[in-house]
């Protein structure tokens, strides 16, 4: 099995900060149904494999799911995930390819492999019947740390603090350290991506990428980015989880951090694909 796309986000002397512009309210999405819950883990191939072949695919996490007004199911993730046409399957608990299976999914649009691209590393795969028959875990901290669907479309600035739910590491946590920064986005496959994103002070690895990025607003947990990818790491590095393995906290140390894709940008384009999702709304 080829490894997910790896990512050295934000590296360079080329980041240049973005402005951004002021926005007046605060405005959270909440869907009226999610399929899949934040942090479920998928697995991506561009076929289905015939029995006994040997193929890859990648590994990612699920930023959060909703619907359209058809009842028609999508979800979030990262778009270095996939490319347009990719099948998505239920991801497992022991990162293994489950067979045989039938796909959950498929990739109907991935920014940053589009001709007119935001460079926004954004990904929405439509879901189909098989998706609510799945059984996804919200990724590694599903039971410890519940979590429900609501996102941020609007906000007057980033929050300083910050975590995310991956299937891999789980939930860690940390402060945000820049803001809209254009830089290069490195995938396993040698491809370098251009791609706009933030970057937090908090661990992740392989296999994280598409998590839900969330901070507490008015009490409720609410998305506010998906994860994008990380710094270059050691080897070694297990992001100090605890015993249990699934909490990181705050230790992410000075050698790892994550870029993450703001919601305030890449819910535009959710919108534009998909723009009769059934979802309320809540400003203040």
């Amino acid at each position: 099995m080829a490894p997910p796309p790896r990512v050295d986000a934000l590296n360079g002397a080329d980041n240049q900060r973005l402005p951004r512009e002021p926005e007046s309210q605060t405005r959270i999405i909440h869907p009226v149904n999610a399929p899949l819950a934040p942090g479920a883990p998928i697995d991506i191939s561009t076929h289905v494999p015939a029995p006994g072949e040997q193929f890859n695919y990648n590994i990612c996490t699920v930023a959060y799911s909703f619907t359209d007004a058809n009842g028609t199911g999508y979800a979030v993730t990262a778009s270095h995930c996939g490319r347009e046409g990719d099948l998505v399957w239920a991801g497992q608990g022991n990162n293994k390819f489950r067979w045989p299976a039938e796909p959950i999914g498929t990739f109907v649009y991935s920014d940053l492999y589009t001709l007119n691209s935001s460079d926004l590393d954004v990904a929405i795969i439509e879901l189909n019947a098989n998706a609510y028959d799945a059984s996804l875990a919200g990724g590694a901290d599903a039971a410890v740390h519940p979590m429900p669907t609501a996102i941020a479309e609007r906000l007057d600035f980033l929050p300083e603090q910050v975590c995310k739910n991956g299937r891999i590491t789980g939930t860690t946590c940390g402060h945000t350290t820049a803001s809209q920064a254009l830089g290069k986005l490195n995938t396993h496959d040698g491809a370098v991506l251009n791609a706009r994103s933030a970057r937090a002070a908090l661990c992740a690895t392989t296999g994280d990428s598409g998590g839900p990025v969330y901070t507490e607003i008015n009490g409720e947990k609410v998305i506010v980015g998906l994860v994008s990818g990380t710094t270059t790491q050691q080897a070694t590095h297990q992001c100090h989880l605890e015993e249990s393995g699934h909490n990181a906290g705050d230790s992410a140390g000075e050698d790892i951090s994550v870029s993450y894709t703001p919601a305030t940008e890449f819910q535009r384009i959710i919108n534009a694909v998909v723009p009769e999702a059934a979802a309320n709304t809540e400003t203040w």
